[in-house]
């Protein structure tokens, strides 16, 4: 008997490259930073902020308080800073969870 004849060698190409599937599996997340949240304060704290914004301090509360808490956070020490920072990724990571869980519904 004879040695049986397996005809030309098939070579195979891989026809899907690894960074195809990874680029598009990568999606673009929608920004959490410009969701819409309300804070409970009090009136006293509330007229406070309307009235840095009417003598023009700012054109909305939502400026007012921006800066408010950038003046107060860049008095904190290196180590503070670096705390809130850390804190705001942890939080804005949060968010984008729930932003992804709603729009999954």
């Amino acid at each position: 008997m004879g040695m049986l004849d397996r005809g030309a060698k098939i070579e195979i190409t891989p026809s899907i490259k690894k960074e195809d599937i990874i680029n598009e599996t990568k999606t673009e997340f929608a920004s959490t930073d410009n969701l819409p949240a309300n804070i409970r304060v009090n009136n006293k704290l509330r007229n406070r902020v309307n009235a840095l914004s009417v003598i023009g301090y700012g054109d909305s509360q939502k400026e007012i308080v921006a800066q408010l808490l950038d003046s107060f956070i860049s008095n904190l020490s290196e180590d503070e800073q670096k705390r809130i920072s850390d804190l705001e990724d942890i939080y804005r990571s949060k968010d984008q969870k729930n932003l992804l869980k709603k729009k999954n519904r």
